[in-house]
């Protein structure tokens, strides 16, 4: 007798994209090392593929184990005569002329390998062991078969003698259709897919994946969990991001015929490091794991974010060659920091890495470096820790198939957008966004930002519970009407709202204040937000109503929201700032103001954030534009005078509306001022 985990499928490679595949695929088994597989055991692929003469069912390749000897390292492969890959001496080659077919053997875009013990019953190649419904008529009516292998030895309820199961994975095409008929369906579910428009390295994989490898350690019989797949790509496997029904994907993986399933990577240690700008320098971890009985080497290289390299700037550019040799697991990277006595808030910088060592491959390549300005303040905002005069957060879902629901107390919320389908009603065609507002961030109260404080940046954090795609843009655009968490709806014009959020610099702005990076991801996700927003919020000239969430895509995007149970999973906001002192700070509102000609006057506003005390003169002068004296009238030039307690003044320049008919014109405004820290001095005005 044979016991179930006593011989496992363990790696098999059938390149099934298309590529020229001779000589490279195998099947490598695992079993206990040194001893005999006993006679009536059999490797059978089988033909899940609808649509080939013969239909689902029917055993491709049968090759008889019986009575060979697993080799001392506890594995055995089948293979072509004309391998290419080297297998140890440790491990028994077993030669299959059936895998010796031009284009490879394992051809099929839908298969199932299975491992069957049947003493009595043989397993014969070319049988169709999926007769219940009947067998491939043509290609208008593919489906006949009912994917399940209905005679011996495959029916142990129904047969007198029936095979034992030692193993079954399957592979098919995208989640759907064919997926559904792979043969090792004899266990439903036991499979491993990937997406018909799966990209990989510029290969659109439009069938199946090349790889299958066992998860090193787990001995779990008939189970796509213990499986992780990828594409082919030389002697390493580039693994898909998860979009199949396996989602163990270790990194660093790579095809290891007749050797253990040891991915061989190298990475970060960590990929988001925080450190002060006082600290002279930072260090950063890069550690090779699976296999340090070679040398290998990386390439390392800093890039700028929001902080900059050079002299007088935030940090010294650094590249080099990371060597690692025999036995040598990690080594570290030193990036030498510049510290400046300037407030300007948290901003970060990149360390890429690139070119590994044949055969490891990269497992994260980049780690982001945060520069905390001990010059700052932070402030944290999260329902359910209401410190001080904070009140909570408020968001609620807007669906459009739900036009009339409200929606405020949902724990999760769901971005999506209008699938254009026109076999649904209107209500379905009409997209989910979502609303969601910080409420009391700013005053003098305890756990405020004081207001007229410096903003030097924000950021939203959100737990994705389901991410959308890579290419998928989610944006936050600021909210210029009010709205209840409680009252508000796809359909609600109480709060404004009619058919959901317009992006017209009415309901909602067009430009939006902030984007989600990388859509595909889930878990803990950053949004920075535009500091135009909120140092008008904290100035008090414009009134915080938050932001609509929006989703490109009919792809979902979907996160925790503030009504969650758990606390820490909640959308948390980050506000980065100086209070107030001494003269502060000027600069123009927006970096560019619109106004139409017939509106008379044009009025630009001019920001004094973080300052408490004395009187400030600035001056200001049109410098450039296409505009001319026939477009405006009054002076070209003047002076803002801010009172102790001004946060904000007006510049009125006289717009003049002519019959003609011309294309937009434009003004160039400049502030100076002895001894004025201006963070924005220039601004253009748009007179259309």
């Amino acid at each position: 007798n044979i016991a179930d985990n006593d011989l496992l499928l363990n790696e098999m490679v059938a390149n099934m994209t298309g590529i020229a595949d001779d000589g490279y695929e195998y099947v490598e088994i695992a079993g206990v090392a040194n001893s005999i597989i006993p006679g009536g055991t059999y490797l059978a692929v089988f033909n899940g593929e609808s649509t080939v003469t013969g239909g689902v069912g029917k055993a491709d390749i049968v090759i008889d184990l019986g009575g060979k000897q697993i080799g001392s390292s506890g594995l055995l492969v089948v293979t072509p005569t004309n391998f290419k890959y080297s297998v140890p001496a440790a491990t028994t080659r077993v030669i299959a002329t059936q895998l010796d077919t031009v284009g490879g053997g394992i051809s099929d875009d839908v298969l199932s390998f299975v491992l069957v013990y049947s003493p009595d019953d043989p397993v014969v190649q070319g049988t169709d062991y999926d007769t219940s419904v009947g067998t491939y008529v043509d290609d208008a009516t593919p489906f006949l078969n009912d994917g399940v292998l209905d005679i011996n030895p495959f029916v142990p309820l129904l047969g007198n003698r029936p095979g034992i199961f030692l193993d079954s994975v399957g592979s098919a095409e995208g989640p759907n259709g064919q997926a559904d008929r792979v043969v090792s369906i004899v266990r439903p579910g036991v499979r491993v897919t990937i997406p018909d428009d799966h990209n990989v390295l510029g290969e659109v994989s439009r069938f199946c994946t090349d790889a299958f490898t066992r998860v090193n350690g787990d001995r779990q019989s008939n189970s796509t969990g213990a499986w992780y797949n990828g594409e082919l790509n030389g002697a390493t496997v580039i693994y898909s991001p998860g979009n199949f029904s396996s989602g163990r994907t270790p990194p660093g993986g790579q095809i290891t015929p007749g050797d253990p399933n040891v991915p061989r990577g190298i990475a970060f240690s960590v990929t988001l490091v925080s450190v002060s700008e006082t600290a002279g320098t930072v260090t950063l971890f890069v550690n090779r794991t699976g296999d340090n009985s070679i040398a290998t080497s990386v390439q390392f290289a800093t890039a700028d974010g929001s902080a900059l390299a050079g002299p007088g700037n935030d940090y010294t550019a650094n590249s080099g060659l990371l060597s690692f040799g025999i036995g040598i697991d990690q080594q570290p990277i030193v990036i030498t920091l510049n510290n400046d006595s300037n407030p300007e808030g948290f901003e970060s910088f990149f360390v890429n890495l690139s070119n590994p060592g044949t055969p490891f491959a990269l497992v994260n390549s980049q780690t982001k470096v945060t520069l905390a300005d001990d010059d700052a303040s932070v402030l944290t905002f999260q329902d359910g820790d209401l410190v001080g005069e904070y009140t909570g957060t408020r968001d609620v879902g807007l669906y459009g198939w739900l036009a009339n629901d409200k929606l405020g107390g949902d724990l999760t919320m769901a971005i999506d957008r209008s699938d254009d389908d026109p076999t649904l009603s209107s209500d379905l065609e009409k997209p989910d966004q979502g609303l969601i507002r910080f409420d009391d961030l700013f005053g003098s109260g305890p756990g405020q930002v004081p207001i007229g404080s410096t903003i030097y940046g924000g950021f939203i954090t959100f737990n994705v519970t389901d991410g959308s795609g890579v290419a998928t843009r989610i944006t936050l655009h600021r909210m210029l009407s009010s709205w209840n968490e409680f009252n508000a709806s796809f359909a609600s014009p109480a709060a404004g709202i009619t058919d959901g959020v317009t992006y017209d610099d009415v309901e909602a702005s067009v430009i939006p204040d902030g984007l989600v990076p990388n859509a595909s991801l889930f878990g803990p996700q950053d949004v920075q937000l535009s500091v135009d927003t909120l140092q008008a919020w904290a100035n008090q000239t414009a009134t915080n109503n938050g932001w609509v969430i929006h989703n490109d895509t009919t792809n979902g995007w979907d996160f925790d929201s503030s009504d969650q149970i758990g606390p820490n999973l909640r959308p948390k906001l980050t506000l980065i700032y100086s209070a107030p002192s001494g003269n502060g700070t000027v600069r123009f509102a927006e970096p560019t103001f619109i106004v139409n000609e017939d509106a008379g006057t044009a009025t630009l506003t001019v920001q004094r954030p973080g300052a408490t005390t004395g009187t400030l003169l600035v001056n200001w002068a049109i410098t450039g534009g296409t505009a001319t004296g026939a477009d405006y009238t009054g002076p070209t030039s003047g002076t803002v005078t801010f009172g102790p307690t001004d946060l904000s003044m007006p510049i009125n320049i006289p717009i003049v509306n002519d019959p003609g008919l011309e294309t937009n014109e434009t003004l160039v405004v400049t502030l100076t001022g002895a001894g004025v820290n201006f963070t924005r001095n220039t601004t253009s005005l748009v007179i259309r």
